[in-house]
């Protein structure tokens, strides 16, 4: 978390989400864990208790998380889990996990505006035109 963020943190059992000061939602995965459907439903509900039923950009740093199971993946593409998310931008670490992203996200279509990054502050500045 960078200094100029809020403190207010959501801790899950797989991720840490907060609302910064910009505006943007962070989610933050804790490291080497498998993620799964019960995971996914209590991120989205410490995403939707940040938002407080505002819509928001989603900035998800994966970099950690280990492996996620075909239900939780599933789960966020649904109208529960993206109904406080304007857009998504998400932090891979390597060139091979984006392809791979790439390619789930070809097949899956995302109901909101998503993106790749391996910059962070990149994806913040591109989050910041989906700000309400």
């Amino acid at each position: 978390m960078k200094p100029h963020e809020k403190a207010k943190i959501v801790t899950t059992r797989v991720a840490k989400v907060w609302m910064g000061e910009d505006g943007i939602v962070r989610a933050k995965a804790n490291s080497d864990t498998r993620e799964t459907l019960e995971d996914a439903k209590e991120n989205v509900a410490a995403v939707n208790k940040v938002t407080r039923g505002k819509k928001s950009p989603l900035f998800i740093d994966y970099r950690s998380l280990k492996a996620q199971d075909r239900d939780a993946q599933n789960h966020y593409s649904t109208a529960e889990a993206t109904q406080f998310v304007s857009a998504l931008g998400m932090q891979v670490e390597s060139a091979v996990s984006r392809v791979i992203l790439n390619f789930y996200l070809g097949i899956r279509k995302s109901p909101q505006p998503l993106k790749l990054f391996n910059d962070e502050d990149e994806a913040l500045q591109w989050l910041k035109g989906f700000l309400e």
